[in-house]
């Protein structure tokens, strides 16, 4: 599987892509490098979102789902909580981009056929080495 995560959406560009959520981020994606979860989805697109209540409130960063079955891709945009990203050491940063992660995820299970349970413990031995 392809999987790619991109720096959280609206905190990079107001504060700066954080070297260690990036090098977080690269860990996982080569992690996942040959593994499959489904027949349907091969490339996974992920594009978390950390923005305030009030850029939300203007309908910016928007959640999202799209799987195209023709191109076997899946793109997933889920909302983190601003303030507590904001406010996390680097290893809560990192626990809150899991949980979007397993989130964004298991939201394209059902219609992409994904093992997002397999994918869930995969990626918890990927953290622990």
């Amino acid at each position: 599987m392809d999987l790619q995560i991109n720096s959280p959406g609206f905190f990079s560009t107001e504060h700066g892509v954080d070297d260690e959520i990036y090098l977080f981020f690269r860990k996982i994606t080569k992690y996942f490098i040959g593994k499959e979860y489904s027949e349907i989805i091969n490339t996974v697109g992920l594009a978390p979102v950390v923005a305030p209540a009030e850029i939300l409130g203007q309908g910016l960063w928007a959640e999202y789902i799209k799987i195209d079955k023709m191109s076997k891709l899946a793109m997933v945009s889920k909302q983190t909580n601003y303030l507590e990203y904001l406010n996390s050491d680097i290893e809560g940063k990192k626990h809150l981009m899991v949980e979007n992660i397993l989130s964004s995820i298991k939201s394209i299970a059902k219609r992409g056929k994904f093992d997002h349970e397999r994918f869930e413990r995969d990626l918890m031995d990927c953290l622990v080495n």
